[in-house]
């Protein structure tokens, strides 16, 4: 990717969002992360067997918690590839 100007590493512009689609046994999630003129995604699916205690909410919690991973491991091939070191990002529990 090409810019004329780098990005802002404080922020300010930074946006998240999940989406997620049950078909069946399948529940697939998507992260986008929006920082610093970039976009990043991951990807994160959940299988439902039939003979499986799993709900629907068991489900998309799976796929997003897979789509979050992913995301983190391509933000560190991101920061290892780009040189620069991103600002480490804490998930505070409730």
């Amino acid at each position: 990717m090409h810019r004329s100007n780098p990005p802002s590493r404080d922020g300010a512009d930074s946006t998240m969002s999940i989406s997620v689609k049950k078909s069946g046994g399948r529940t697939d999630a998507k992260v986008e992360l929006r920082w610093a003129g970039e976009t990043l995604a991951g990807c994160g699916v959940a299988f439902r067997h039939p003979a499986d205690c799993l709900t629907d909410e068991g489900g998309q919690r799976l796929a997003t918690a897979r789509a979050l991973s992913d995301l983190a491991d391509r933000l560190q091939v991101a920061d290892g590839a780009s040189g620069n070191h991103v600002a480490r990002l804490h998930l505070v529990g409730r």
